[in-house]
């Protein structure tokens, strides 16, 4: 009945295309599935041994020659880059990842990624007294989501007589009605926001998306400053692993996307029905239990020859974000299969990813890596340079740390 309404009050439903494409999924993807999961997990146990840097340096591939060389010198670059900065300290509530897997999974790289670089954060766990963690981490700014799910789960009156005897600056991740069905009227929450004393928003978006669609208008309007930090790859959790054979046809971390189901079919229906992988995330009907792990993923992405990717139908059709997994992809150093997000070109170089606009490339980009490796490595090689150069979490949060300071000056 949920469906019929849905095609009847809004537009086709695309569950229907997500289940066909589900129901064909190799089986041999399914059958494996477990025994490559618990491989990774028990791999993870071992790390102190896989991860020698004697192997690493002994590494005939130069994607993990490459991968090791620039994770060391980006950690260089950027370990407490901002620790004369003592003025910040920044909590940050973050929701399981069964509430929000994209958002557990952004929080707790920014969170680690402000420790890196000298900056105090720390996590306020989901359900957690907001006013204990006031008291023992003695915050600046407070960070959290414009939903109803975040905002109801802080006492907003703790946070107020806080602010009585100490500076807090409050953040808020800001959501527009169009981009996610089920996301509130925009106005009621900015008038929220001002009552609780609200400073500032940021975003995961694009700045010049931002700014120009009109949806957005009503947070300038305001006066309110909108922060950029877009997302980015963690330098502590991936990157390619040394002397393991990549036996994995093509590997899919993601939750279940209803959303994506036609451009899953479109692209990946013949090779997902045809070759056997692994597909693991939320939703997924052979995930019996699933549990979030980067690190057990990076050993996930080390045996996989391909790396897929696909975004929802907004990131298609806006210039407003990449996913994560796009950044995830490169550092791993995988050959990346990927759809065509409208913000794509702005990050990476044409020659750094396999973009596919139909089933037919994606289908022919695929077999060429199959037959021919070094087909895949070249770009591989591209990419993971670009992400360690540009993308990784590390100059997300350094970057972010200069727009708050920029809150302090205005202040």
């Amino acid at each position: 009945m949920k469906h019929a309404l849905k095609q009847v009050l809004w537009k086709p439903d695309p569950t229907w295309s997500f289940y066909d494409f589900e129901h064909s999924i190799n089986p041999k993807t399914i059958s494996c599935h477990q025994e490559i999961l618990s491989w990774a997990e028990q791999s993870l146990a071992k790390k102190n041994i896989f991860e020698m840097s004697e192997k690493y340096e002994r590494s005939s591939d130069p994607i993990v020659r490459q991968g090791y060389e620039l994770k060391k010198r980006v950690e260089a670059e950027f370990r407490d880059k901002r620790s004369a900065v003592s003025d910040i300290r920044i909590l940050i509530q973050v929701p399981g990842p069964s509430v929000s897997p994209a958002h557990f999974s952004f929080y707790s790289n920014l969170i680690e990624s402000l420790n890196f670089i000298g900056i105090p954060a720390y996590k306020l766990e989901w359900k957690s007294d907001v006013k204990e963690a006031l008291e023992i981490f003695h915050p600046t700014f407070l960070l959290s989501t414009d939903a109803p799910v975040y905002i109801d789960q802080i006492d907003w009156q703790a946070v107020a007589a806080y602010r009585k005897t100490r500076e807090l600056y409050i953040g808020l991740n800001a959501r527009i009605e169009e981009e996610e069905i089920g996301n509130s009227p925009l106005i009621p929450r900015l008038n929220w926001a001002k009552e609780h004393g609200i400073n500032f928003y940021f975003s995961f978006r694009d700045p010049e998306y931002t700014r120009i669609r009109k949806e957005y208008q009503p947070f300038f309007e305001r006066g309110y400053p909108l922060l950029s930090l877009p997302f980015g790859a963690n330098p502590l959790h991936y990157y390619p692993l040394p002397e393991i054979t990549r036996d994995i046809d093509y590997c899919f971390l993601s939750s279940a996307h209803w959303t994506k189901g036609p451009i899953y079919s479109r692209l990946a229906g013949e090779i997902i029905s045809r070759y056997p992988g692994f597909i693991h995330g939320i939703g997924w009907r052979h995930v019996k239990e699933f549990r979030f792990d980067r690190d057990r993923d990076r050993y996930l992405y080390a045996r996989s020859k391909v790396g897929f990717n696909f975004h929802l139908p907004e990131q298609i059709e806006w210039a407003c974000e990449v996913n994560e997994r796009t950044h995830h992809l490169a550092m791993c150093g995988l050959p990346q299969l990927i759809d065509t997000p409208k913000l794509l070109p702005k990050l990476y170089s044409k020659n750094a990813l396999f973009v596919c606009k139909t089933g037919e490339e994606f289908a022919n980009h695929f077999r060429n890596i199959m037959q021919n490796p070094a087909y895949g490595q070249q770009r591989a090689i591209v990419a993971q340079r670009e992400v360690f150069a540009q993308h990784t979490t590390f100059h997300r949060a350094n970057d972010f740390v200069t727009q708050l300071q920029d809150i302090l000056v205005r202040a």
